[in-house]
């Protein structure tokens, strides 16, 4: 048995804080291993005792380390830091990484590295739960207050899971709390007037008792209505249609947004269905039902968990998200300096003191050349020669870093994450916050929802096909979204603007106002919502939408995606599925054309079976289609049944001809005997297609020339030269020319922009390298351009779904509207 992946549990590597005099918690209690003996790769098992052979050694990133040395020491077995008695040696950490190195070298050769980051203060001067009022449903009872506090040196940090925090409640018949967990339960619905909840920090940090007001709700299990969308399929067809739901976050009654909300999807379902930058969801509108349903939030806006940076602007205070940490690379013989993230990787945060006294360059160098003499004792000699003055003022300019308080909507759903050094999740991402409303209670809501007649509706979304199909619109906050296993989200404020004539961006900062709490608490204050939708909101529905149907991020981050990760996305592949030996002699594993998931075939017309075929007494097969999607055949025409879902190399039936077409039935014939794979071996649902035909071959997806090209040269097609290495540089989300073309053989300006030919390009799933997608352009990689304008009108253009990812959701939503869907890549198709 040997270890294979190591993580923080949970992925919580959250920010820790200690006070003088005082002791942190364990790090290594939160280390969780996965082992080969694991016959679940998904499951994470905490190991009461490392097994033989496994080294967990604690690293401090600074001087002097494990220390004692500037006030602190780690605990290298443990992690546990150890902060001296006030008052703190000059100068002192105010936050520092530690590093844990864990490796199995005896049983099979392992090693990982993560990071925590741990803040040192000497006292809290003020603590407070947040948001000041909860409200909590009945049965709902996993939901929790979050606690924040104001340090000595004016920074903000969350205590939310801090060991030893006692809870109690002012009247436990109506709502009760766990006194060690802080989970709530409310026993009695209609609650209005709040009952007060009280959490006692421990006495290392005070012993605060700051305090908060809980209401209650109506089991989410009420019934509610759900509205179809006018337009839609209709009620007696969602078994075999789509269903998507939208749900709102952040709206509220008292603010009449109800309506708001409801003209918002309407309007949102009006671009998809009519507008081809979406497409294909405009060739998919007569085929998905959408609906709506309402939720109210308490408080308009929506929860902002990551750190933010509170700044002026024409007037108005708003708040730019902190930038996240990345480590440097090795350096050479001449190390340029630090970037503003390599600073904060290398030598921390800043804090409320470390602001700019002057703007004048001479006085930011003057306090500049103090600050390194501090960090050279801090962090050795490693700093010499990385400061830059620009990179040094970008740096103080984030000394009054905040977090907000947070937000009581209906679902709680937050942008960002709280500070997490290991797995921090980005200020653009918008999930279910882990302390609120969790997918068990919405799966009671939306068990219940009806269809204004009295039906049940809702286990489609619970049990059934469409459970992936939940889409949360946020009001209020900044520009986000994201899909993860539990929601799909996204807000609508997104206002899409010019800048610099470099394209389109949307809003990425929240405005800001003072919190309730005194002190440093700060309060988000909603965006307006939009008039007119923004492209923005629409685009991020339709990118994140199209998650449901198994598509993936196509964006890349820094790294390499690990060997042992699945990549079950039908539009990333990863690097050893895609590799073959070479078939130009030599030993060497390469990229193979071959073995590309996505080389699927061109349709001309497609439908989706309604039953099993049948064998008739003729020696043929009677094929019955869904209603109108045989009349798009011909008798002569030779088609195939394929299973679906789709997947790579895909189970295909004998070539059959078409003989007779009725409005829901073909009659077909094999068009060679023996018959090897019978039509009647497929169900319900398949795919009956007649593939796109050329010079007697089908045509695929990807070109045979551009597959044979991949396979002779070994490499993606973003590649330069005749030599390839990964790039794991920075963060990757624009376009990607083809560089990596046959010389000959290809159309002429087809397709315009080289970026658009499928084959294989480098990342995915937010990493650079080991993964791979179809194209160098789709939304699901960018939704607008980003310092490109490869067409005049910036204003109205955005990226398109690739022809992969077309392809996929045509499929998967409606398999007649292949042909409609394939005379579009006509124009893209490169030979």
């Amino acid at each position: 048995m040997s270890v294979i992946d190591v993580s923080w549990n949970g992925g919580e590597a959250y920010d820790v804080h200690v006070l003088a005099g005082h002791q942190s918690q364990k790090p290594i209690d939160q280390l969780v291993l996965r082992d080969s003996a694991d016959p679940d790769p998904s499951q994470w098992r905490f190991q009461a005792q490392w097994q033989a052979g496994t080294t967990v050694t604690f690293f401090g990133e600074f001087a002097g380390a494990p220390g004692p040395a500037h006030g602190v020491t780690v605990d290298q077995n443990t992690g546990a830091v150890t902060v001296s008695a006030a008052p703190l040696p000059t100068p002192h950490l105010n936050n520092f990484l530690i590093r844990a190195e864990i490796s199995d070298l005896v049983n099979g050769v392992f090693a990982t590295k993560l990071h925590l980051r741990v803040h040192v203060h000497t006292s809290v001067v003020n603590a407070w739960l947040t948001p000041a009022t909860l409200d909590v449903h009945v049965n709902a009872n996993d939901q929790r207050f979050g606690v924040l506090a104001e340090f000595d040196d004016r920074t903000v940090g969350d205590l939310t899971r801090l060991p030893g925090i006692q809870w109690s409640s002012a009247d436990p018949t109506r709502v009760a709390v766990d006194p060690a967990t802080g989970k709530l339960s409310a026993n009695v619905a209609g609650v209005t007037t709040p009952v007060s909840i009280t959490a006692t920090l421990p006495a290392a940090f005070g012993t605060w008792t700051p305090a908060a007001g809980v209401r209650t709700l109506a089991p989410w299990s009420t019934p509610r209505v759900a509205t179809l969308v006018p337009g839609s399929p209709g009620v007696s067809v969602m078994a075999d249609v789509p269903n998507i739901l939208f749900i709102p976050d952040g709206f509220t009654a008292a603010h009449a947004q109800e309506g708001e909300f409801r003209k918002i999807v309407l309007k949102t379902v009006k671009f998809l269905r009519k507008d081809q930058r979406t497409s294909p969801w405009d060739l998919l509108k007569h085929s998905i039902n959408f609906w709506m349903v309402w939720i109210e939030s308490q408080e308009p806006g929506c929860t902002v968990l990551g750190e933010i940076v509170p700044v002026t602007s024409g007037g108005t205070l708003q708040g730019e998200p902190m930038p996240e940490r990345k480590a440097p690379s090795a350096p050479g013989a001449s190390p340029p300096p630090w970037t503003l993230e390599e600073m904060l990787n290398e030598v921390g945060l800043p804090i409320p003191a470390d602001a700019l006294v002057s703007l004048q360059p001479a006085a930011i160098a003057v306090q500049m050349l103090a600050k390194i003499n501090d960090w050279t004792t801090l962090y050795g000699a490693k700093v010499t020669g990385r400061i830059s003055l620009t990179n040094y003022t970008a740096w103080s300019l984030r000394a009054d870093r905040r977090l907000l308080d947070e937000r009581n909507t209906g679902l709680g759903i937050a942008v960002g994450g709280r500070p997490n050094a290991e797995n921090p999740i980005r200020s653009a991402m918008s999930l279910m916050s882990g302390l609120r409303t969790s997918r068990a209670q919405l799966d009671d809501m939306l068990s219940a929802l009806t269809d204004g007649k009295g039906n049940t509706i809702g286990a489609t979304w619970v049990t059934g096909k469409d459970r992936s199909r939940v889409f949360a619109l946020l009001g209020g906050t900044r520009g986000a979204g994201a899909e993860s296993e539990t929601l799909i989200a996204s807000t609508v404020v997104s206002k899409l603007d010019p800048v610099k004539g470099t394209g389109l961006v949307d809003f990425d900062h929240v405005l800001l106002g003072p919190g309730v709490n005194g002190g440093r608490s700060m309060a988000v204050i909603p965006h307006p919502l939009p008039k007119t939708l923004s492209f923005g909101a629409v685009f991020t529905v339709a990118h994140e939408t199209a998650h449901s149907q198994h598509l993936g991020d196509e964006y890349g981050a820094t790294g390499r995606i690990a060997s042992t990760t699945a990549v079950d996305d039908l539009n990333l592949q990863d690097e050893l599925s895609a590799m073959a030996p070479t078939p130009f002699g030599g030993p060497a594993i390469t990229l193979n054309g071959t073995r590309l998931k996505w080389l699927w075939p061109r349709i001309e017309k497609a439908g989706a079976l309604a039953a099993t075929p049948v064998a008739n007494t003729s020696g043929g097969f009677d094929l019955s289609l869904r209603s109108g999607h045989a009349a798009v055949f011909n008798p002569g025409d030779e088609i195939q049944v394929r299973e679906r879902p789709l997947t790579p190399g895909p189970r295909t039936s004998d070539v059959l001809v078409v003989q007779t077409v009725t409005k829901s039935k073909l009659v077909a014939t094999p068009k060679a005997a023996p018959v090897t794979t019978s039509p009647v071996t497929f169900g319900k649902g398949s795919v009956v297609y007649k593939p796109k035909v050329r010079a007697g071959a089908p045509l695929m997806l990807v070109a045979d020339l551009i597959r044979d090209w991949i396979t002779f040269t070994g490499m993606p097609l973003n590649a330069s030269g005749t030599s390839w290495t990964c790039g794991a540089g920075g963060r990757s989300v624009g376009v990607q020319p083809a560089n990596n073309l046959p010389t000959t053989g290809l159309r002429t300006h087809h397709p315009k922009y080289t970026a658009w030919i499928v084959g294989l390009y480098e990342g995915g799933k937010d990493f650079q390298c080991g993964i791979y997608h179809p194209t160098g352009a789709c939304m699901m990689r960018i939704n607008v351009p980003y310092q490109q304008r490869p067409l005049p009108s910036v204003a109205s253009w955005a990226y398109r779904f690739c022809p992969v990812c077309r392809y996929v959701l045509v499929d998967a939503l409606d398999p007649s509207k292949h042909g409609a869907n394939d005379a579009w890549f006509d124009t893209r198709y490169p030979v």
